[in-house]
């Protein structure tokens, strides 16, 4: 398939970018690495409709591409407080990075384990959230991590919490003239625990079925679980967080009996798109895993 025509325009700084946004505003779309946006466009040229734009729209008439803006592919780590990822960060960074690995093993894990070695090298964390995909493998690490997104545009600039940044499949929060600038992650309170689980139909490679991200913070090296954050990805309209199961966590020790109820509790707070009753089995399952998992990491 080729791509449609376009016009690709190459900003030098953040500022230029947005106010490129403020001119053409939904006729311009934001490329980073281009694993969903190119794919997009090719089919577009090939076939009517696209779920990202819609049957009657013609997508996009500029692409405002980010690789020439320099120090967007940066992972700043301010120890004990918060590590900053850039726009155009990708997966194979963060797995690469030896900080990310020691302070924050949940999002090392997603970012390892994700497709294959070209999507890695290619692919943005940025660009996987701003997709708005149900099934974002990398979403649901961000919010259990207390994630937020700095978006900008040349009115104004604001933070946006990860969990509040998709409003329904392939839709953000995103105005046509704004970008986010970075995703500014918390570093969990010692001592914690968490897990990363994720199933397809086949392969890795496939679309997540189910993705579960659970982070504990403990209250002592007793493991009393202070607070709970279990975010789930592709069985709701949007990923989101498992406020009912996280609650029956507080102030409580998690052993077995516990544990296969917030499992059995969890799969209720889920709403699939599809293969609704499997979504759920596998979420169960999965959140269960990942419980006792977390306990001993």
């Amino acid at each position: 398939m080729r791509l449609p025509r376009f016009e690709y325009l190459s900003p030098k700084t953040l500022e230029e970018a947005t106010a490129l946004l403020g001119t053409y505003g939904n006729q311009a779309k934001i490329l980073a690495g281009g694993t969903d946006l190119l794919v997009d466009l090719k089919k577009r040229s090939s076939i009517q409709g696209s779920r990202r734009w819609g049957k009657k729209e013609r997508g996009p008439c500029y692409v405002i591409g980010l690789k020439g803006v320099t120090g967007l592919t940066r992972l700043k780590y301010s120890p004990g407080e918060t590590l900053s990822v850039g726009p155009i960060t990708s997966y194979a960074d963060v797995a690469d990075s030896t900080i990310v690995k020691e302070s924050y093993p949940l999002l090392w894990q997603a970012c390892r384990t994700f497709s294959r070695p070209q999507i890695r090298s290619a692919g943005t964390l940025v660009g996987n959230l701003c997709n708005g995909s149900p099934s974002a493998d990398i979403v649901p690490p961000l919010i259990a991590l207390g994630a937020k997104a700095r978006v900008i545009s040349a009115r104004a600039e604001r933070e946006v919490p990860v969990e509040e940044f998709c409003s329904a499949p392939f839709t953000t929060v995103l105005k046509e003239d704004e970008l986010v600038a970075e995703l500014k992650i918390p570093q969990p309170a010692e001592p914690y625990g968490w897990s990363y689980q994720r199933t397809t139909k086949r392969t890795a490679e496939d679309e997540a079925l189910v993705v579960v991200a659970v982070l504990l913070e403990f209250a002592d090296r007793d493991k009393t679980v202070r607070r709970a954050r279990i975010a789930l990805g592709s069985v709701a309209p949007r990923p989101s967080r498992a406020l009912e199961s996280e609650s029956m966590t507080q102030g409580k020790k998690l052993d077995e009996a516990l544990i296969q109820k917030i499992s059995e509790t969890v799969a209720a707070e889920t709403s699939p798109r599809s293969r609704s009753d499997y979504r759920r089995l596998m979420t169960s399952y999965l959140v269960r895993k990942a419980l006792t998992e977390a306990l001993g990491n």
